[in-house]
């Protein structure tokens, strides 16, 4: 997958320079006809405009498409992220909370009668059960957090590339 990624990044990248290239001859060459005066109607997002002057050549627009569809990619990784980073606090805050109360239980053990043991001491077992398995559960958040960052920098790379 990643050679097909870098393969493709590497295509783009030719596809501009040949497209800026093809431009420059067209220029130099009057036998090749120009676009009509009248403006082509595109597919556009909400920050595109409607339509592309006549000089704009399709590779350009092409290159600029693939830019837009990184930079919304990007966003939709910064919103991932930060999904990911909230979700992260909240387990850390369900973890610091079971300690705390396994802390309390573990001092209300010392001052209980016998009978209380066994309920407080099944409530201090389940608490660090559940302890565990938040550390795994944020350890899986915090592995997929890194691979998100990791493939926010490569598009950010494409970016700068295109850009």
């Amino acid at each position: 997958m990643k050679k097909f990624v870098s393969v493709f990044g590497s295509g783009l990248l030719l596809l501009k320079l040949f497209c800026f290239n093809l431009e420059a001859k067209t220029e130099d060459n009057n036998n090749i006809s120009k676009l009509s005066d009248s403006n082509l109607a595109v597919n556009s997002g909400p920050n595109k405009p409607s339509f592309v002057r006549p000089e704009v050549s399709f590779c350009e627009f092409l290159v600029s498409y693939k830019f837009e569809s990184l930079n919304l990619k990007k966003e939709i990784n910064n919103e991932f992220i930060n999904l990911l980073k909230e979700n992260i606090n909240k387990l850390n805050i369900e973890v610091s909370n079971l300690k705390k109360e396994n802390k309390i239980l573990k001092q209300k053990l010392k001052k209980s009668s016998f009978f209380k043991l066994n309920d407080e001491l099944r409530k201090i077992e389940n608490n660090e059960k559940t302890i565990k398995i938040k550390k795994d559960e944020l350890k899986l958040k915090e592995d997929k957090l890194n691979k998100v960052i990791k493939k926010q920098k490569e598009i950010q790379n494409k970016i700068d590339l295109f850009g």
